[in-house]
């Protein structure tokens, strides 16, 4: 009865751990390499438009 016991737990635990922690550390690996891709583009960006805008307004003046 212990040894049947002894499975129950073994396969209750690798369901759980393949149904549930697998997808979530899936997930969370997937949301952090993209918060970092937009980061770094989020940066790059901001400063191609301040230049865009500093040429604007360097045209009105014109």
């Amino acid at each position: 009865m212990a040894e049947s016991r002894d499975h129950f737990v073994t396969y209750t635990m690798l369901l759980f751990t393949t149904g549930f922690l697998l997808p979530c550390i899936v997930i969370v690996f997937c949301y952090w390499n993209t918060w970092r891709f937009l980061w770094s583009v989020g940066e790059g960006g901001r400063h191609e438009n301040a230049e865009w805008t500093h040429e604007k307004q360097i045209a009105k003046v014109l």
